[in-house]
């Protein structure tokens, strides 16, 4: 199984024209955000939200000058 079938896409084109619309985000500058709150790097994911196997998390990547927009 290819990459992109296992993501769900049907034709690799599909899958390459939306990873050439995304913006690559450096690990040193993006921050990860909970609730309203940065979270640290050195804590777990778990150690914020509990350890509830039917937690749902959505997760939005951008990077730290595009917080406030």
């Amino acid at each position: 199984m290819e990459i992109y079938q296992f993501l769900g896409f049907t034709d690799s084109a599909e899958f390459h024209q939306l990873l050439m619309g995304m913006e690559l985000l450096q690990e040193g500058t993006t921050k990860l955000w909970w609730a309203g709150k940065e979270l640290d790097r050195s804590t777990r994911l778990c150690d914020y939200i509990g350890r509830n196997e039917k937690t749902k998390i959505v997760i939005r990547l951008q990077s730290a000058d595009s917080h406030n927009e």
